[in-house]
C-alpha cells in the first residue's frame, strides 16, 4: 500500500489528540502508582550514588524515554496513515 506524506494541519491534529490521550493515560490509577515507584527509585538512587553517577543515569533515562517517545508517535502515525488508507480503499470499492 503507497504511503502518501499527510498534510500539515492533519500531523497538528494528530498531535494535539495524542497529547491529549497521553494526558488521560498518565492520570490513570496505575500509571500514577508507577509514577510514585519511580520518585521512590529515584530518590534511593540520588542517596546510593555519587552526584556525576546519578546525573550519568539521569541522562541514559532521558534518551531511554525520547528514544521510546519517538517510537510511539511513529507507530501512532503508522497506524492512522494505515487507517486512512485502508478507509480510502474501502470507499473507493463502495463506489464502483
Amino acid at each position: 500500500m503507497e504511503q502518501l506524506p499527510l498534510p500539515e494541519w492533519i500531523k497538528i491534529a494528530f498531535d494535539a489528540r495524542f497529547n491529549e490521550q497521553a494526558n488521560i493515560i498518565g492520570k490513570m490509577p496505575e500509571i500514577a502508582s508507577l509514577r510514585l515507584r519511580q520518585v521512590e527509585l529515584e530518590n534511593r538512587l540520588k542517596e546510593e550514588l555519587s552526584p556525576q553517577l546519578f546525573q550519568f543515569i539521569l541522562g541514559w533515562e532521558e534518551t531511554l524515554n525520547y528514544r521510546q517517545t519517538i517510537e510511539k508517535e511513529s507507530l501512532y502515525y503508522a497506524g492512522i496513515t494505515d487507517g486512512l488508507q485502508i478507509w480510502k480503499h474501502l470507499l473507493n470499492d463502495i463506489a464502483k
